[in-house]
């Protein structure tokens, strides 16, 4: 089973935010979370009130990287994300897991208003029973070494036709620059079988491009 660690960490003053922590203190993290070693730790600097930074390992039992196009999904999967402070203590954690059913979040640091504070993006997968899948953007924001949930974007709602006797939906997603904003772009897609019940609104984006800026509280529809 594959696995995934991704801490954000506060890094020490002096320290460069764009530098990962020493080796030894991510072990001891990964060990203390999974039971094993870190792999192959990336850091990527976080802008905040504290210098920030956050650190993702992907890493197979092996201790090898996955391959590109790597599948929670499909290859299994466990995924761990933290906010943890100068002085080793956690003070918010995130746990995936791709089993069914189970939930998968992929992560991304951005600033999306431009203030000069970065936003946490989690790209969150809901794996349901028979094939069923929902998909969603979430965005944290980050303060006093936590992460809050602040609001979703649906993207998409997969179920198979026989058995739920219900139209799917599904999305893209991208990030536009917009000044020293940055936007998110959906393109959703719903199907229309007229024999099917209709998706669910709130379960799904609308038909069409869609653009969307985040206000610091929730994201605004451009039109």
């Amino acid at each position: 089973m594959k696995r995934l660690l991704a801490l954000c960490m506060l890094a020490a003053p002096a320290a460069q935010a764009d530098t990962c922590p020493p080796r030894a203190t991510l072990d001891t993290l990964a060990n203390e979370t999974w039971g094993s070693a870190a792999a192959r730790p990336m850091c990527t600097a976080i802008r905040g009130r504290e210098p920030l930074a956050f650190v993702v390992d992907i890493a197979t039992f092996a201790g090898k990287r996955p391959p590109r196009g790597f599948d929670p999904e499909l290859q299994g999967g466990i995924g761990y994300a933290a906010i943890i402070d100068e002085h080793g203590a956690v003070r918010w954690h995130q746990t995936s897991a791709a089993q069914v059913p189970g939930d998968w979040y992929d992560w991304l640091v951005v600033d999306l208003d431009g203030d000069g504070r970065d936003e946490l993006i989690a790209y969150h997968v809901h794996f349901g029973h028979m094939s069923s899948r929902s998909e969603e953007l979430s965005v944290y924001t980050v303060d006093h070494c936590e992460a809050t949930d602040a609001t979703t974007l649906p993207l998409a709602d997969h179920v198979p036709a026989k058995g739920f006797g219900q139209n799917s939906c599904t999305s893209t997603y991208h990030f536009l620059r917009d000044g020293r904003r940055t936007l998110v772009e959906i393109i959703g897609k719903r199907d229309n079988d007229p024999t099917l019940t209709p998706v669910f609104d709130t379960a799904c984006a609308e038909d069409g491009r869609h653009v969307y800026s985040w206000s610091g509280k929730g994201f605004v529809e451009k039109h």
